[in-house]
């Protein structure tokens, strides 16, 4: 379907581009200048790409077949450029698409040889690579564009090249190198008066000087960017400009000044055309949170009813957390205890998964870039023994050439003893140029391995300060879970002791109830913590002891028989019968099994009914297997599954605490024991975990 799509935009491009060639040719009643007829084409083009951007979110159109539409293009500067704005607008569709666009047209400007539309696709390709989060090829492209448009005297290419390095060096906080680009990028466009780079050049600084607490500096930067934006178009830019400023005294704790620039900013993203929700939703955001620091707690009771619509229709994950957050602060203040906890809890559950995703990014951007290093490094290695290869061939040849000449010479002027004496030494000093060009080329392959000890010494230095940060990482965390073991267990203590007491009122029972619910969830995720930690310290061992599965099973089953009653949940056993014993770490084997049904339990609706198998399924392997009739796990979710700190779709059913950490500590433990473990669901229809291990003879 896509290609028939394809091949009908392409002939559409085709049949537009002989219509306007007739159309001004009548027009005129004259020869068709070229630059018309390119300038029809160049309409046809913009046309058919915005049917194949139609096209994309529907079908999800691959990168062969984006490849064949571009293919068909003619090559010159106005495809390029049409290129160009394809790759801007599927960046908000796709990485794939967006990259694929941007390297075709990097290609298609060489082809054309024109230094400038090389540049500017070399930045629309840095600019794609930094949204995906590939920093160290974005700032390479976009250096490489500047250099070009350096070279072609194109300043205002400079100042675009500048600012994007600028921003990307921002996105990684690195504020030394972002000024310096910017500061640049300022003096050309004051020098050349370019307002439309002003702004965003002024307000980049701006927060920088921010961070830096240099707030006049900051300040006087935000107003030049007001006085450039109040008298144009663009209330979107606007209420961005009002915003910084805003935040600029809330950062002073100056609310009473910052309170007029956030109303400002909401009402002017309000008027905007795409800026309503989003930033009219930040905007108001700041407004309820500025009331809250005045004590105009009414105020900003009314003007909280007003952010929710606009916070979930932004469609913005931050968004709504902060709304959950200061919905929170502003009910705490009102004294209403329970309604902020809750807020607090949602805002929590979001602003794990956000910041869950951001390290997940940083984690990729690290491997992308040691990928990158390896690469590089591998590339110049070749290259350089290609080029040592191809220059030891040349000299032999040479040499070969030169030496047929000599002998030629020498036989036409003397006679067999002379072209014998002649030769001899020709052989001799041949010898030695041999030699000598050999040692040449050893010094020179020397220095090449020398090069690249040295590019695989940083890159080792690269790893190991990566297993430091991480090995770091895991102390801390085992550092901070044990520490916070104590006052979870005084606070726990505590709870119980007053609602033995006795004498409570219903809300302060209510209220001693809910500390102990966080009392205890906050143990079972600092247990769950401490037991992933020791599980993956390489030096821990496994304790293998005879093990009888069918006494194992029953014996969990004991321990969640209360738990299954309560919710009306039947546990089958089917052990198959004459299972040998196995030679295995009981413990870990009891956590994993205990862990899959605890989840059984926790997401299946009363009254269904979950299995427990064991069966052997070949002579050195056996299989366990915990399926229950629950609402399945979709293939989204699946993908995240046995990840650290992951919040899925699906919820427990019975109000039951969930810390993120049992299937990666289940996984772990499987993995420990040198067995697999695998997930079977549809939505809907139940799910199915099985685990195979093994059979260790003791």
């Amino acid at each position: 379907m896509l290609r028939l799509g394809q091949n009908a935009i392409w002939q559409l491009w085709q049949k537009n581009c002989w219509v306007v060639e007739q159309y001004i040719g009548r027009k005129r009643k004259e020869v068709v200048p070229s630059q018309m007829l390119w300038g029809g084409r160049f309409l046809c083009i913009v046309l058919a790409c915005l049917l194949l951007l139609n096209s994309l979110p529907t079908h999800a159109a691959n990168v062969d077949s984006i490849r064949q539409v571009i293919a068909g293009m003619p090559q010159d500067t106005s495809s390029v450029l049409s290129i160009i704005k394809l790759s801007q607008i599927a960046r908000g569709d796709g990485d794939v698409e967006a990259q694929e666009f941007a390297e075709a047209a990097v290609d298609m400007a060489r082809d054309v040889g024109e230094a400038r539309y090389v540049g500017e696709a070399l930045l629309c390709l840095g600019l794609t690579l930094s949204f995906q989060g590939d920093y160290p090829g974005a700032l390479k492209h976009c250096g490489d564009a500047e250099q070009i448009f350096r070279k072609a005297g194109y300043d205002v290419g400079i100042v675009r090249a500048l600012m994007n390095q600028a921003v990307v060096y921002l996105n990684r906080h690195n504020y030394d190198l972002a000024k310096r680009q910017l500061l640049e990028a300022q003096g050309i466009a004051e020098r050349l008066n370019l307002d439309k780079f002003k702004v965003n050049i002024y307000t980049n600084l701006a927060i920088i000087y921010t961070d830096e607490r240099q707030y006049d500096k900051a300040l006087s930067l935000h107003n030049q960017s007001l006085k450039l934006l109040e008298g144009g178009q663009d209330p979107l830019k606007l209420s961005v400009c009002y915003t910084n400023i805003g935040f600029l005294y809330d950062q002073q704790k100056r609310y009473a000044e910052a309170l007029p620039f956030f109303e400002k900013a909401y009402d002017k993203a309000l008027s905007s055309v795409g800026g309503k929700y989003y930033e009219g939703g930040f905007a108001l955001q700041n407004i309820v949170s500025t009331l809250i620091e005045l004590n105009r707690l009414p105020e900003a009771r009314r003007r909280l009813t007003e952010l929710w619509p606009l916070a979930r229709q932004a469609n913005s994950a931050s968004l709504v957390a902060e709304t959950y957050r200061t919905s929170s602060r502003l009910h705490k203040k009102l004294g209403d205890y329970n309604q902020a906890y809750e807020d607090f809890e949602q805002y929590t559950i979001l602003h794990d998964s956000l910041v869950n995703e951001d390290q997940n990014a940083q984690i990729a951007a690290l491997e992308k870039e040691k990928d990158i290093l390896i690469r590089d490094a591998t590339i110049t290695r070749i290259q350089n023994e290609t080029a040592i290869l191809k220059a030891a061939q040349a000299r032999q040849a040479e040499e070969t050439a030169r030496k047929s000449i000599f002998i030629v010479a020498l036989a036409l002027l003397g006679g067999l003893l002379l072209i014998a004496l002649f030769t001899m030494i020709l052989v001799m000093r041949s010898r030695k140029q041999v030699l000598e060009a050999l040692r040449s080329n050893q010094r020179l392959i020397q220095q090449q391995h020398s090069e690249i000890d040295l590019q695989n010494q940083a890159l080792k230095l690269q790893n190991e300060r990566l297993e430091d940060l991480n090995r770091e990482k895991d102390g801390l965390v085992g550092i901070v879970a044990h520490d916070l073991k104590s006052p979870m267990n005084k606070a726990l203590a505590l709870s119980e002791l007053l609602r033995l007491q006795g004498d409570l009122n219903d809300d302060q029972r209510r209220s001693v109830e809910m500390i102990g619910r966080v009392a205890s969830a906050g143990n079972d995720l600092i247990r769950d913590l401490l037991d992933l930690h020791a599980i993956e310290d390489p030096e821990a061992r496994v304790q293998r002891e005879w093990v009888d599965l069918d006494q194992l099973v029953k014996e969990l089953q004991v321990g969640f028989e209360g738990e299954a009653s309560r919710k009306r949940i039947t546990i089958h056993l089917e052990v198959a019968a004459e299972l040998p014993k196995t030679f295995i770490d009981r413990k870990a084997l009891a956590r994993v099994l205990d862990n899959l049904i605890s989840n059984a339990l926790k997401f299946s609706q009363a009254g269904l009914q979950i299995w427990v198998r064991a069966s052997q399924v070949g002579p050195k392997r056996l299989r366990l297997e915990v399926a229950d009739q629950g609402p399945g796990i979709s293939p989204e979710d699946q993908q995240k599954l046995f990840k650290k700190f992951q919040r899925l779709s699906a919820r427990p059913t019975g109000g039951e605490n969930s810390t993120g950490l049992g299937l990666a500590i289940t996984e772990a433990l499987v993995h420990k024991l040198a067995g697999e473990i695998t997930v079977d669901s549809k939505l809907g229809e139940g799910t199915t975990f099985g685990v195979e291990l093994p059979v260790v003879e003791g």
